[in-house]
């Protein structure tokens, strides 16, 4: 298989599977951090886990519904369709926002699309 996303635990995993938008855990592949986020449905969307603006775990102080991602620190906000920042308290600079990367799940793996 290619890029499988590795969970810290089966729970984190089956929380993906059975939660809804919205439901955020960490995961790792090729030794980098993601936050991996149900989007819809059977949707998912990963990002780094360091919030663009000051480097903030979002893993730990995000929030998500789905679409968005907001870091609990300064309450950006990213698209994660887009990595844009939707809503911010500063003027956001070109780099400092999200690379938003889809997810496939296939009988509870979970793989990472990598950008060529």
């Amino acid at each position: 298989m290619g890029n499988v996303i590795e969970f810290s635990s089966e729970a984190d995993r089956d929380a993906l599977l059975e939660g809804g938008p919205g439901t955020m855990v960490r995961g790792t592949v090729l030794g980098e951090e993601y936050a991996v986020v149900a989007i819809e449905g059977r949707q998912y969307r990963a990002v780094s886990i360091w919030c663009p603006h000051m480097q903030a775990d979002l893993v730990e102080v995000g929030y998500s519904c789905g679409k968005t991602l907001e870091c609990g620190v300064h309450g950006w906000v990213f698209d994660l369709n887009s990595g844009e920042a939707i809503e911010s308290h500063l003027p956001p600079k070109p780099n400092q926002k999200l690379l938003p990367l889809t997810v496939r799940e296939v009988d509870g793996v979970f793989e990472l699309e990598l950008p060529q």
